[in-house]
């Protein structure tokens, strides 16, 4: 007897912890109470059980409690049960909230009990609109009140075409609103620099008018509108009483998302130059996903789980191109890579959630979020290589047509001009031609001949092949040596990369100026020695020449002469000014500084 008594005891003693724990219980010293340890679970694969059957009917027993794998359900077409009992072992009457974390549920009813066997039924859930919840919120959100030392069973029916997580908590209101508070604070800031850089993208397509700005700057607001929309801020500010339509959301921004990113993917990475085969599997899902959608839209189908296979797949077979274009040297691509495998890794994470591969954590949850922000940032700067590569591009066209036109110009004109000159010489030799007729025949030889030159000087800059700084030192050289034969000159350049990154423009007006000067020496200076010098000082480039010529009096030279006119404008056309000191007889200097 005396055994039995302590068998008796010992068992009663395991036996009672161990159904308290299937109870909650609420207590003054704690602002929130985790359920899903103390929640039993019923799955209905008829979907026609009703409350009286799973409250006190055929279906009573049939709950077993909830495993901690099962937090996560994923898709699934049963309607889910929820059953669990709360105490309140408060001093006084108390309100709590039953927040369900969580707001992309399509159909959630909650059963509180009144008197007897009676319960009040609560809706909420995607299906329902906001000004229909009893709590106004972006979460699936119950009120509850308990009287003190008062116990009640709870029940929750689910229902939804897209992945259920389960994490459900009672919560103090006044911690429950400071938390989302918080929770608004952070996202607020995650979402306004998500939106910040898709504008900057936008004013970049106006800027540059590249495309792959405007379809970045679009599939930026396709992933926020995604995100928005699983956070549930979508939902609560910018969905409309559409009914079933506020449930397609997903199916839609998921599809978008992959329609937009396989454009912008297409665009940036050049696959068209690169491989057939991957630009055809954009097009592909490009097709597919406009057609999925359509479908969707048209048959009302609220099923979320092809979506988020559909968007697993895409995102992997872009992280594979991204990895294989790297490895075949697209500079692009490896920024990409970087930049993508951080929204990626975010989605799959997200992706593995809802199929309930993986259980709710900080990754299931936030990933894509913090992918997202990664993915944008890092990205920007490989856009920036992008503006980079735009300019090569452009730079390289310019050069290709600067070839070309040097190229006709040598051939067409420089030739037909030759042509003139050596004509021009032939005929002045006929003994039929007057002194006058001979006369206009050099004229029309000088000319052709100075045409040649000025065609080649022409030639000469539009060719890309002489746009190193040092060959316009040398260029420069070379024409005194050829303008000044008779004349001791001295050329000097304390820099010949002085140049440097000087635009054609600017190369051939400081050119024509140079070439204006020491043809004024040549015609009229008489000079025996010329005196050249190129030197830079405070960001300024100074050109000087100074010769020991007649020199002649600035103020008795007209409008016209010497070319003075034109050597001022050129050099104010360079932002710059053009000084002459001459005293006859004592030689002639010229300051260019630009």
């Amino acid at each position: 007897m005396k055994w039995f008594q302590i068998i008796t005891f010992c068992v009663c003693f395991c036996t009672i912890p161990s159904l308290a724990q299937r109870q909650i219980i609420l207590t003054d010293f704690e602002d929130k109470f985790p359920i899903n340890p103390y929640t039993d679970i019923l799955f209905d694969e008829t979907k026609k059980l009703t409350l009286e059957d799973v409250a006190y009917g055929k279906a009573v027993d049939n709950f077993r409690p909830m495993e901690n794998n099962e937090a996560s359900l994923g898709y699934r077409n049963e309607a889910i049960w929820l059953r669990f009992n709360v105490k309140n072992n408060s001093e006084i009457n108390k309100k709590w909230l039953l927040n369900l974390n969580y707001g992309g549920i399509d159909n959630v009813c909650f059963y509180v009990p009144s008197m007897g066997n009676i319960y009040f039924e609560k809706r909420a859930g995607i299906a329902y609109p906001i000004n229909e919840r009893e709590v106004e919120h972006r979460l699936i959100v119950f009120p509850i009140f308990l009287n003190k030392f008062e116990t009640e069973t709870y029940f929750i029916r689910i229902e939804s075409g897209r992945s259920i997580p389960i994490n459900i908590n009672i919560i103090v209101p006044e911690v429950f609103y400071k938390n989302e508070g918080n929770e608004y604070l952070i996202r607020g800031v995650f979402y306004g620099g998500l939106i910040i850089l898709a504008l900057y993208n936008l004013f970049l397509f106006f800027s540059i008018r590249d495309i792959s700005y405007l379809l970045y700057f679009f599939y930026s607001l396709a992933i926020c509108y995604y995100l928005a929309n699983t956070d549930g801020f979508a939902f609560l500010y910018l969905s409309l009483n559409l009914g079933k339509y506020n449930m397609q959301n997903g199916i839609v921004v998921v599809s978008m998302m992959i329609i937009l990113g396989s454009l912008f993917s297409r665009e940036y990475l050049q696959v068209k130059n690169t491989s057939i085969l991957i630009d055809k599997i954009f097009i592909f899902f490009i097709i597919f996903s406009m057609i999925y959608v359509s479908v969707i839209l048209i048959t009302e189908t609220t099923d979320t789980s092809l979506t988020t296979y559909l968007g697993l797949s895409y995102f992997i077979f872009l992280a594979t191109v991204c990895i294989y274009l790297s490895f075949k040297g697209n500079v692009n691509a490896i920024y990409y890579t970087i930049a993508v495998s951080f929204l990626i890794i975010g989605i799959i994470f997200r992706a593995l959630r809802n199929i309930g591969l993986l259980s709710i954590s900080f990754l299931t949850d936030y990933g894509v979020q913090i992918g997202m922000l990664m993915e944008m940032t890092i990205l920007s700067f490989a856009l920036g290589n992008r503006i980079n590569e735009i300019k090569r591009s452009e730079e390289k066209e310019k050069a290709s047509i600067r070839s070309r036109i040097a190229s006709d110009l040598h051939d067409e004109i420089g030739s037909n001009l030759s042509s003139i000159s050596v004509a021009s010489q032939m005929l002045v030799q006929s003994r039929n031609l007057q002194e006058k007729e001979k006369q206009q025949l050099d004229d029309i030889t000088a000319t052709a001949k100075e045409s040649v030159e000025s065609i080649r000087d022409i030639i000469w800059f539009i060719n890309p092949s002489n746009d190193n700084p040092v060959d316009i030192i040398q260029k420069m050289k070379e024409t005194a040596t050829k303008m000044l034969p008779d004349t001791n000159y001295n050329f000097i350049c304390k820099d010949c990369k002085i140049l440097d990154g000087r635009d054609l423009g600017f190369r051939r007006n400081l050119f024509l100026i140079y070439k204006e000067i020491l043809n004024n020496i040549v015609k009229h200076s008489q000079a025996t020695n010329v005196s050249i010098n190129i030197f830079e000082k405070s960001d300024k480039i100074i050109l000087e020449i100074e010769d020991d010529g007649i020199g002649f009096d600035i103020n008795k030279i007209s409008d016209d002469g010497l070319g003075l006119k034109n050597i001022i404008r050129r050099a104010e056309s360079l932002g710059g000014n053009a000084t002459v000191t001459s005293l006859n007889p004592h030689g002639t200097t010229w300051q260019i500084v630009v």
